[in-house]
C-alpha cells in the first residue's frame, strides 16, 4: 500500500478515534523502505496530531524532531512546506496546550515559549501558499486559537473571520468565534445578553457544520452555560445598523471605521445591530475606599484617564479619516506656504500631515496606557519615566530586568495580551511600524509620489496601511486595558462580597460635550 494512501487510512482513524487502528497503519510506515526524509514527512504529523489528542507529550516531541532534523531540506521544497511549517505549529501548539494543563499559568509574561513559537510557524506556513486550501483555512483557525491561548483574544477573532471569508461554513471557525464572543460578553455591561445570544448562534452553527471530535465536548458545555442566563437565543428581531449622518464626510467615516473595525467596541467581529456603532467600551464599575474624598478617588482618575486615552484614539483616528477623504478642499491650508522643489517626488500637503499626525497619536497613546497601569497596579514608577516598553520591568542587577512582582501577581491573561504586544513592538511583527514612529518623531519621513520604500521613505499608500494596522493594534490595547481592569475588579468582588461599595460609571451626553 502506498504511503499517500496509508497516511489517509490513519487521518481516518485518528478523526474517529480509533488510535490502536492508526497505530497498526503507523508501523507499517516505520518499516517500510522509502527515502527516511520522506518518511518522517509522513510520521511527524500523524505523531503530532495523536499526541495532541492523547496527551502524550513524548510523541508530540517525537513529531516536532523528526521536522527539525530534515528542516533545511524541507524549505528547499516548496511543494510540501506549507504543510511542513503547518505541522511544526501544531506540534509547539499542542506542547503548549499540554504544559497548561497541569499549570494553567504556564507561559505568562514569558517571551519565548511553544505558543510563540507555533505562530511564528502558522504566518510561515500562510506566507509559503501557492492557493486557498482546507489547510489554509485550518491555519487560520489554529493561528487564532494560540493566540486566544496566550490573552490575545481580539486577534483571534481576526483570524477565525480570515477563515470564514474563505469558507463560511467551517464549523471550528465558527465555533471558535463564539467562544471568543462569549469570553468578551462579561465586559459588555448592559449589552451582555446580546453578546451571549450571538456566542451561542455561532457555537450551534458550527457543531451543526461540524467540528473535531475532541473539541465538540467544550462547545457543548459553553452552550449548556449560556442557556443557564439567556433563554431565547434568536436573533431575529435585530435591526441593521443605521447611520443617522449628518454630512457626506461623516458617512464616509463611518463606513471607513466599520470597514476596518476601528470602533472601541466589542461589535466590531459581529456588526449586527446599532451597538456596533460607536466606542462605548468604558469601565462600568470599580470596588474604591469610601473613605477617600472624590478629589483622592481612584475610580474617577482612573477613570479621567482612560477618558483621555479615547479621546486621543478618536482624534487620531478621525485625523486618519480625514487624511483620505478628499473629497473636503483643504487647499486653503496650503496657500501661501512656500515650499521648496527637491527634485525628489516628495508630497507636500495637508492630507500627508494629517495622516502622520494620525500615526504619531495613535502610536503615543501607548505611552499613556503604561501610566495607567502603573497608577491602576500601583507600581509606584516616575511617571516621566514611564513607556510601552518599560513599565513591564524591574531592575534586579545592573543589567537583569525582571517583571514586575505586581505585574506577576495578577495572573490576568488580558494583562498577558498587552505584555506580548510590547514584545512585538521591541522585537516582532510591530518592529517596523516603531521605526516608523521613531521617524515621525525623531528624524524625518519621506512620503514619495512613487517608489522608495524603507521606514523613513514610503508612498502615500504604504502610510495609510501602516496607520489603520496601528490603529487596530491600538484599538485591541484598550479594549484588552478595559479587559484586564474587569478581571482584576472581579477578584476583588469575589474577594470582598457582603463587604464592598462599588462606584458606578455615569457617561456625559453627547448634547453636553461641546458646550
Amino acid at each position: 500500500m502506498e504511503l499517500y494512501e496509508l497516511n489517509n487510512e490513519i487521518c481516518s482513524h485518528i478523526d474517529n478515534g480509533e488510535f490502536d487502528k492508526a497505530m497498526e497503519k503507523i508501523a507499517l510506515i516505520e518499516v517500510a523502505e522509502v527515502a527516511p526524509k520522506y518518511k518522517s514527512y509522513i510520521l511527524s504529523g500523524i505523531y503530532i496530531d495523536i499526541g495532541s489528542i492523547k496527551h502524550d507529550e513524548d510523541l508530540v516531541n517525537k513529531g516536532i524532531g523528526l521536522i527539525l532534523e530534515n528542516l533545511n531540506e524541507y524549505e528547499q521544497q516548496e511543494n510540501i512546506l506549507q504543510s511542513v511549517y503547518y505541522n511544526l505549529a501544531n506540534g509547539y501548539s499542542a506542547l503548549f496546550n499540554l504544559k497548561r494543563i497541569n499549570n494553567l499559568t504556564y507561559g505568562f509574561m514569558k517571551t519565548d515559549t511553544e505558543a510563540h513559537k507555533a505562530i511564528k510557524y502558522y504566518k510561515k506556513s500562510l506566507e509559503c501558499r501557492k492557493k486557498l486550501t482546507d489547510i489554509t483555512v485550518q491555519t487560520y483557525v489554529n493561528l487564532g486559537n494560540t493566540f486566544n491561548s496566550i490573552g490575545r483574544n481580539l486577534e483571534a477573532l481576526y483570524y477565525y473571520d480570515k477563515a470564514l471569508a474563505i469558507n463560511p461554513y467551517f464549523g471550528m471557525a465558527l465555533a471558535n468565534k463564539g467562544l471568543a464572543l462569549k469570553y468578551y460578553a462579561e465586559i459588555t455591561g448592559e449589552h451582555w445578553r446580546m453578546y451571549y445570544i450571538e456566542a451561542y448562534n455561532f457555537i450551534n452553527l458550527g457543531l451543526k457544520y461540524g467540528v473535531h471530535s475532541e473539541a465538540k465536548k467544550e462547545f457543548l458545555r459553553n452552550l449548556h452555560e449560556i442557556k443557564k442566563y439567556v433563554n431565547n437565543v434568536e436573533l431575529s428581531d435585530l435591526e441593521k445598523p443605521k447611520m443617522d449622518t449628518q454630512s457626506d464626510f461623516e458617512k464616509f467615516l463611518v463606513e471607513f471605521c466599520i470597514k476596518h473595525k476601528l470602533y472601541l467596541n466589542l461589535c466590531n467581529f459581529c456588526q449586527k445591530c446599532q451597538l456596533s456603532l460607536g466606542d462605548d467600551i468604558v469601565i462600568k464599575n470599580m470596588i474604591v475606599d469610601i473613605a477617600k474624598s472624590s478629589e483622592d478617588d481612584t475610580y474617577l482618575k482612573l477613570s479621567s484617564f482612560l477618558n483621555e486615552i479615547k479621546e486621543n484614539y478618536v482624534a487620531a483616528r478621525f485625523l486618519l479619516v480625514q487624511s483620505v477623504y478628499k473629497d473636503n478642499d483643504l487647499s486653503f491650508a496650503d496657500k501661501n506656504v512656500a515650499i521648496i522643489d527637491t527634485l525628489d517626488y516628495v508630497e507636500h500637503n495637508i492630507f500627508i500631515q494629517l495622516l502622520k499626525f494620525a500615526f504619531r497619536n495613535m502610536y503615543d497613546i501607548l505611552d499613556k496606557v503604561s501610566i495607567f497601569l502603573n497608577e491602576y497596579l500601583a507600581l509606584g514608577k516616575e511617571v516621566e519615566n514611564i513607556n510601552f516598553n518599560n513599565i513591564w520591568y524591574e531592575k534586579k542587577e545592573r543589567t537583569k530586568f525582571d517583571i514586575c512582582n505586581e505585574i506577576m501577581k495578577t495572573k490576568n491573561y488580558a494583562l498577558n495580551a498587552l505584555f506580548n504586544i510590547h514584545l512585538e513592538f521591541k522585537n516582532g511583527e510591530y518592529k517596523d511600524l516603531r521605526e516608523i514612529r521613531n521617524a515621525l518623531t525623531h528624524r524625518f519621513l519621506n512620503v514619495y509620489w512613487m517608489g522608495k520604500y524603507s521606514f523613513e521613505n514610503m508612498n502615500e499608500e504604504y502610510l495609510v496601511d501602516k496607520t489603520i494596522q496601528i490603529t487596530q493594534i491600538i484599538r485591541n490595547v484598550i479594549i484588552y486595558l478595559i479587559s484586564f481592569v474587569y478581571m482584576e475588579e472581579a477578584k476583588k468582588g469575589r474577594k470582598l462580597k457582603g463587604k464592598l461599595v462599588t462606584l458606578n460609571a455615569y457617561t456625559i451626553p453627547d448634547h453636553l460635550k461641546n458646550l
